[in-house]
């Protein structure tokens, strides 16, 4: 199964031990804290190295920490991704197809994870710093960097207006950048449960661990 950078990015080398580093961690990981629920509409756009565009992607995301996480793909193609319950759910509407796989499976890398969990266990899978931004409509940002050798991505930068999230930029190891612009960021709302249901169509294929495995519950 190809993993979305998207959904390894939502579902960096300094030293680790430095002030700087345990305070920003802290500062992050209350701010993720902080967030009980959130929605927004995204465009994903990713480059490469000579700043060539490779995709642009937009569509919404929903998230709430006691039901889960839903990364909907609306255009160039229709795709869903919902992780919930330890699970996590890939329906591609083009290729009619139901991917099911366990969230375990993810890389320890992976910011859905942190942003999910929001705990010290998983900001420690990370250098954290503080990031200076030249854009002054923005309040604060992180620059993060896995520690672990099989990560997702070399460094993730993730941008916060107010303490919500508004923008997050990936660079992989293929050093394409990938930039996510979130717009008209909501915190803290009453989100549906439904939002972390899943409609398979008839005749849809169904594929990886199914094993107690709902998308619909």
């Amino acid at each position: 199964m190809k993993l979305n950078v998207a959904l390894a990015v939502f579902f960096v080398g300094w030293p680790g031990h430095s002030l700087e580093h345990n305070t920003a961690s802290t500062e992050l990981m209350d701010m993720l804290g902080n967030l009980s629920t959130y929605r927004a509409e995204f465009e994903q756009v990713t480059r490469d190295l000579g700043g060539d565009l490779i995709e642009r992607q937009v569509g919404r995301v929903v998230f709430s920490r006691i039901a889960g996480l839903r990364w909907q793909i609306d255009e160039p193609f229709s795709q869903v991704m919902v992780a919930k319950r330890g699970g996590l759910y890939i329906l591609d509407l083009d290729l009619e197809q139901l991917t099911v796989a366990n969230l375990r499976d993810l890389p320890d890398s992976a910011f859905a994870l942190l942003l999910m969990d929001a705990s010290v266990e998983s900001i420690a899978r990370f250098n954290v710093q503080y990031l200076k931004s030249a854009d002054k409509g923005l309040d604060v940002g992180y620059v993060l960097q896995p520690t672990g050798e099989e990560s997702v991505f070399q460094e993730l930068r993730v941008y916060f207006l107010e303490g919500v999230m508004i923008r997050i930029e990936v660079v992989d190891h293929f050093d394409q950048q990938t930039d996510v612009l979130f717009r008209n960021p909501k915190a803290n709302q009453v989100v549906e449960l439904s939002e972390f249901e899943i409609v398979v169509p008839e005749g849809t294929d169904v594929i990886g661990d199914v094993t107690d495995r709902d998308p619909s519950g």
